[in-house]
């Protein structure tokens, strides 16, 4: 039996994975990014204003999500803090997106854990059929550096760090783990890196919790094919955020989306997208466009 497509509007796709080919340059440079981090004008994230800034300095090196990407990560940790289960991160690289997220939990007095799974060896092999833009051994970081600042940030009861390649570790971890999910951050950029932790890890999730993809629509359509893949059939919602980045909450009803786009059975929510007034004007800002418009002809009605 052929396998159902998982796409099949190519087109809208395709501008879903615009705005990171448009900006993906400048947000690697550190110095638009201090521009960024210095307006004021940019909350990043809606539910803690200020909580990106205020702690930049203490993950600027030790990460490549931009300030709009975990302002939203930032924002699922709230919207999530009443679902039991602890935080779990595939794809770590230096840690401070998974030290951003234990500073939230502590200021917030959260009592959950922080799990951090990375290879420390960098990206393994892309496969050739599905991963596009990507090379191994990129995103190389130390285990031993990263220990080192989870204690020097104080953060060692919350943050445990996990050292190898998924299919080595994530196994042996939920063998013995007793707990859900309400959390889940998939950063693998890799099809067979997602194939290897997300199926896992998504059963252990919490009705009600939240997964967010940070290379959902980066181009390079690995990490977003396996997980399309794998949620073929489920009818799941998933809401487009900052490029490349989409999240979906366990459970949810679609009853409550307004601008939502059917594409090869899975709804596409653009009402959190559209509402990111700040994240567009830059967006539009940067890039000489107008992003909403590109979106209205995919739109109903």
């Amino acid at each position: 039996m052929a396998q159902a497509k998982i796409i099949e509007n190519e087109t809208f796709h395709r501008s879903l994975e615009a705005p990171w080919a448009r900006t993906f340059m400048a947000l690697m440079r550190p110095s638009v990014v201090e521009e960024l981090v210095d307006e004021t004008a940019f909350p990043f994230s809606q539910s803690l204003p200020g909580f990106i800034r205020e702690h930049w300095q203490s993950i600027q090196d030790k990460t490549l999500i931009d300030p709009f990407r975990l302002g939203w990560l930032i924002d699922e940790l709230v919207r999530v803090q009443d679902v039991q289960g602890d935080l779990v991160e595939c794809g770590s690289f230096k840690g401070g997106s998974g030290l951003l997220m234990a500073r939230a939990l502590k200021t917030l007095g959260i009592d959950k854990q922080v799990h951090l799974f990375d290879s420390f060896e960098g990206l393994p092999e892309p496969d050739a059929t599905h991963d596009k833009g990507y090379k191994k051994g990129v995103f190389k970081s130390e285990y031993d550096e990263l220990v080192r600042t989870v204690e020097e940030q104080g953060l060692q009861d919350i943050i445990t760090v996990h050292r190898g390649w998924f299919n080595d570790t994530v196994g042996p971890f939920l063998s013995s783990y007793t707990g859900e999910i309400s959390l889940l951050h998939i950063d693998c950029d890799l099809y067979n890196s997602t194939n290897d932790c997300f199926p896992l890890f998504y059963p252990l999730v919490a009705e009600g919790g939240a997964i967010v993809f940070d290379d959902f629509n980066d181009g390079g359509r690995g990490e977003k094919t396996a997980i399309l893949e794998y949620l073929a059939g489920q009818s799941p919602i998933l809401h487009v955020g900052p490029a490349p980045q989409t999240c979906m909450i366990k459970g949810e009803s679609l009853h409550e989306q307004v601008h939502v786009v059917e594409d090869a059975g899975f709804s596409y929510s653009l009402d959190r997208l559209l509402e990111h007034s700040t994240y567009l004007n830059w967006l539009n800002d940067a890039t000489g466009t107008h992003y909403e418009d590109e979106l209205a002809p995919f739109l109903p009605g």
